[in-house]
């Protein structure tokens, strides 16, 4: 089975958020910080209210990340370039994060039951590099995805500017 999915992050964290504006007007406590070439997505099974207060240090066990899949590392979250200033989505369409679900038979049920998903800064998925990472996003599916063994996950991410009044 191949199930995909894209969700739109309408809610950076802070930390996403300092990073995205230091990085863009080039200043930060000590300078400007070096800049991130790339994102990787990742998947919770926790059924979580995020919040902007939520950081890479801590969302590795916050989310219970996901991490029974065969990809060796986070899949990477590569967004096209917004190409005007009425583009208002940086995402990843046509270009998603795959993952193919490992050996999950030993869970109640057989399957795991994924929530949602986020955008940090680092690829390795068991949570080791996540104190010097970023977080950018994260949120909830609308609909909690159920998966078995060898079943694919493909996973669409946008971050949307709107107004959130």
């Amino acid at each position: 089975m191949v199930l995909k999915y894209n969700e739109d992050f309408r809610m950076l964290v802070n930390e996403g958020l300092v990073y995205a504006v230091n990085s863009s007007l080039c200043v930060s406590v000590g300078g400007a910080p070096a800049p991130i070439t790339q994102f990787y997505l990742f998947l919770s099974t926790a059924n979580r209210n995020w919040a902007a207060s939520d950081t890479a240090a801590n969302i590795h066990d916050d989310s219970q990340e996901f991490e029974t899949y065969d990809e060796a590392s986070r899949p990477s979250w590569s967004p096209q370039a917004l190409a005007e200033a009425g583009d208002i989505s940086l995402d990843n369409t046509g270009d998603e994060a795959l993952y193919t679900i490992g050996d999950v038979s030993g869970l109640p049920g057989g399957k795991v039951v994924i929530y949602g998903a986020g955008i940090i800064s680092v690829s390795a998925k068991n949570g080791t590099s996540d104190a010097t990472a970023t977080l950018i996003a994260g949120g909830n599916f609308p609909n909690p995805r159920e998966l078995f063994s060898n079943d694919k996950l493909s996973v669409g991410a946008a971050i949307v500017a709107a107004d959130g009044s």
